[in-house]
């Protein structure tokens, strides 16, 4: 076998060497295996997708909770207060719902938005159900506020 006949393929060279195959055998074989590497390429390729994202986003995560719980407050009446029975108490239910992107932009920046329930800055809980109480057509607690909002540097070492 000559230098010049040689394929790209060490697997191949040495078969033709030990007579195994030909040095056509081998040539062809060594395209059927490229023409097949790019066909199987591009059709693992993936679609366009149908959202543009900016190409000074580097990297978007998507995160957050619901959460769910009983609570029980009970507190003694004031005497005096004029408030039927000896004990306040308040049973109920309550949800909270938080969800948020986060990500990297270019230039060592990075972002973040959380949008949650309750418009309460302290408290992302709601209540099920509290919208009968004082009427049936409040819906004070039932919104959707910005929980968290931010964008960041990070500053490169000081070496």
């Amino acid at each position: 076998m000559n230098t010049s006949a040689r394929t790209s393929d060490p697997a191949l060279n040495a078969l033709v060497k030990k007579g195994f195959l030909t040095e056509q055998e081998a040539k062809t074989a060594l395209a059927e295996a490229q023409t097949n590497l790019v066909n199987a390429t591009e059709e693992k390729l993936p679609s366009a997708s149908k959202w543009r994202i900016s190409d000074a986003i580097k990297s978007i995560g998507l995160y957050g909770d619901v959460r769910f719980r009983y609570e029980y407050r009970g507190a003694e009446n004031a005497p005096g207060s004029g408030a039927s029975g000896d004990t306040y108490y308040r049973e109920r239910f309550r949800y909270a719902v938080r969800v948020g992107l986060r990500g990297d932009l270019f230039d060592d920046f990075y972002y973040g938005l959380r949008v949650e329930t309750s418009s309460n800055p302290r408290s992302p809980w709601v209540t099920f159900d509290d919208d009968s109480n004082p009427t049936p057509s409040a819906k004070n607690s039932d919104t959707i506020g910005i929980g968290q909002a931010y964008l960041g540097w990070r500053a490169s070492g000081w070496h």
